[in-house]
């Protein structure tokens, strides 16, 4: 476990072997099983979760009663509710596993000690915060200015890790569209991929239908 957070830290910021131990103390291990939530409407959200290996996805719950995908987390990511972390306020959202799910969190009051403790994971976490306002962006781009098929090839694109393990309500509803609409979709593209030329396909049923008279 140690290994995998060390690696991620690699990958962004220089740090010392007592400075990695040092932000190590601080995180807390915790464990979930599928279904389970890191937080859900109405809590307080204490901790930024660093996912060490699962699958969570962040939604909320319209007047409908139907989910809302906002965004989905898995290996190497952290997921919370950012504003009301910041903020320390009850969040609308729920935070559910989608499969078993390990995490590290860190509270907001570590957060801000190790930032100033430690000039790199100051630096750490901006690079983050700004990760996340691309990915925000352009999330809202997509479902703006995309068709449903570039949004659902964007989709495959950002989450080809777990692309295959996802059920397909929770891609239609990050898509922004019912699974029905994703279905028909689905199989029309199949349908493109058997039959990539209908118009040579129906030349050939023709003449097989001539050969028999």
């Amino acid at each position: 476990m140690k290994e995998i957070l060390y690696s991620h830290f690699e990958n962004f910021i220089d740090l010392t072997e007592y400075e990695f131990e040092y932000i190590y103390s601080h995180l807390k291990i915790k464990k979930y099983k599928k279904h389970q939530f890191l937080f859900q409407e109405g809590d307080v959200v204490s901790f930024d979760y660093f996912i060490i290996n699962g699958i969570v996805k962040t939604y909320l719950v319209d007047v409908d009663g139907k989910e809302r995908i906002i965004d989905l987390s898995y290996d190497n990511l952290w997921i919370s509710d950012y504003p009301n972390l910041f903020e320390q306020s009850a969040t609308n959202l729920f935070a559910s596993c989608i499969v078993d799910t390990q995490v590290c969190c860190l509270s907001i009051d570590d957060i801000d000690k190790l930032s100033e403790e430690i000039p790199s994971i100051l630096k750490y976490f901006r690079m983050r915060g700004r990760q996340g306002i691309i990915k925000r962006e352009k999330r809202i781009t997509s479902l703006l200015m995309l068709n449903i098929k570039e949004r659902l090839e964007m989709f495959k694109s950002d989450f080809s890790p777990i692309f295959n393990k996802l059920p397909k309500s929770i891609i239609a509803s990050y898509i922004g569209v019912s699974r029905e609409t994703l279905s028909r979709l689905n199989k029309k593209k199949r349908n493109n991929t058997l039959y990539p030329y209908p118009f040579l396909s129906l030349q050939k049923s023709r003449k097989k239908d001539l050969i028999l008279q």
